[in-house]
């Protein structure tokens, strides 16, 4: 095949050669099925010149998906093993060409994305949530495994093929492929605390994906969020603490989407208080945890966010609250009001660091010897036109920063400050 490939009777060719594959594996025997595996993993390296319309890869997915799910045996790590190639096999052929078969079909990812995340899954997740093995330093360095992937395990390999097909998902297949994501881990209880498991698949979903996708997956989970009961505390703790671990890596490529992302993360916030506040709720300090943890995912968000976004966040935060003494709106004043004071501490702070940089930079451009340099201290003190909102208030509340979002901003004294 690989000499012939352009030949235009090739495609016939090809139908009996997958049958041939197809009844090595019907046999169910491990030998069989990895010589069946390998011949499949060759082929999906064949690049064809004309495609080929009428093929499909039905039995080969259902196939594959349920070596994944091997239990019995002797051979159990080698057949989960080569059912994940041969999953590999169908993405690498059919998942970069349109005109192949479409296996972003909800039929196909419901057996595909499970397959996967079983073999990724660790049992020792929720034992050591420090631990730092072969599979994490896949996340961050997924080219340097390429070459040893054949010696991994099949939790390696299993990264490897959730990271590629992210990679190859465009925009409008997210969903069909998050989906079967968010039933694996309810079917499996992987939300409740700590979600290790959990954090590990979305960071690796994160890295993989196209930066400017990264919006949708977050907003997919802050609705799958928003459907949780009150009550199953657990599960909205396991989401929230994922949101918190995930939201900064994507907070940089959301764009100006980032007001609406915030806005559903401070509805939650709100939510909860008022849920808080009425007798259904039986768990005071489960619920604490989980406005806490909403909090951390909010200020790290925030963080994430160049310096003139993170004043629209913290006017936009103050104008949410309203201006009465309710106890929804006094409790979400405490939660906010730390975190506003750190971000606004925080622009302080590399404000005054850029300055000093850029004095340090000055003077060191200027010769210590110079007799023209005039040394005097200048008579007038410096001003800076930069974040003027906040200038000389570093104490601020969240009922100063709404008084600021509510104040019209005066003309003439803006004129007169740009001429000073």
């Amino acid at each position: 095949m690989l000499s012939c490939h352009g030949s235009p009777s090739i495609n016939q060719f090809i139908e009996s050669f997958l049958l041939m594959v197809q009844r090595l594996l019907e046999t169910n025997d491990p030998q069989m099925e990895k010589l069946a595996t390998d011949l499949f993993v060759r082929f999906s390296g064949i690049e064809e010149d004309s495609p080929s319309y009428h093929r499909q890869y039905d039995f080969f997915i259902s196939k594959f998906s349920s070596m994944c799910h091997a239990n019995r045996g002797d051979y159990v790590r080698s057949q989960r093993f080569n059912g994940l190639r041969g999953l590999r096999g169908v993405i690498w052929k059919s998942a970069s060409d349109d005109l192949q078969a479409n296996i972003w079909e909800k039929q196909h990812m419901n057996k595909i994305i499970p397959s996967i995340l079983f073999n990724f899954q660790d049992e020792n997740d929720e034992v050591d949530v420090q631990r730092f093995d072969h599979t994490t330093e896949m996340l961050f360095h997924p080219e340097q495994q390429n070459g040893s992937i054949a010696e991994a395990e099949p939790r390696n390999l299993a990264l490897q093929c959730l990271r590629e097909l992210f990679q190859k998902c465009s925009f409008g297949s997210l969903k069909s492929v998050l989906e079967p994501v968010f039933r694996h881990f309810d079917l499996h209880n992987k939300w409740d605390p700590p979600p290790t498991f959990a954090i590990r698949t979305f960071k690796a979903i994160i890295y993989s994906i196209q930066s400017q996708n990264s919006y949708f997956v977050i907003q997919d989970l802050i609705n799958q969020l928003e459907q949780v009961q009150n009550g199953e505390f657990n599960v909205r703790v396991g989401m929230a603490t994922v949101l918190a671990n995930i939201v900064s890596i994507a907070g940089t490529n959301i764009g100006p989407l980032f007001l609406a992302i915030f806005n559903s993360l401070l509805k939650l916030l709100r939510s909860s208080v008022e849920f808080q506040q009425t007798k259904q709720c039986v768990d005071l300090e489960k619920e604490n945890l989980f406005q806490s943890t909403l909090i951390y995912a909010l200020s790290d968000f925030a963080s994430a966010l160049p310096d003139y976004q993170k004043v629209e966040i913290m006017m936009f935060t103050a104008g949410s609250i309203s201006n009465d003494e309710s106890t929804v709106n006094r409790k979400m004043e405490q939660l906010c009001e730390p975190f506003l004071k750190k971000e606004v501490l925080k622009m302080f702070r590399d404000k005054n660091q850029r300055q000093l940089s850029e004095q340090q930079n000055g003077f060191d451009t200027v010769s210590m010897g110079s007799s023209s340099v005039d040394w005097s201290p200048s008579d007038t003190e410096p001003h800076s036109r930069r974040n003027t909102v906040f200038s000389g208030q570093k104490n601020l509340n969240v009922e100063q920063l709404r008084i600021l979002a509510n104040t019209p901003l005066n003309v003439a004294e803006e004129e007169r400050r740009d001429q000073a």
